[in-house]
């Protein structure tokens, strides 16, 4: 997930973490933006964090 957020003084920050909360994923609305992908697309998927080149 990524929580986005705006300081007092306007300075945008952005928070990745990987959340096991079941309520994330209640709704509509969701919590968790859906990305949909292919067989085309399913090159650029990792499992883990460890798994993306740098």
């Amino acid at each position: 997930m990524v929580r986005a957020t705006c300081g007092e003084n306007g300075e945008h920050s952005e928070e990745r973490f990987i959340s096991h909360d079941p309520k994330d994923l209640l709704g509509p609305p969701y919590s968790v933006a859906e990305t949909v992908f292919d067989e085309y697309g399913i090159e650029g998927c990792y499992a883990t964090v460890d798994e993306v080149p740098e």
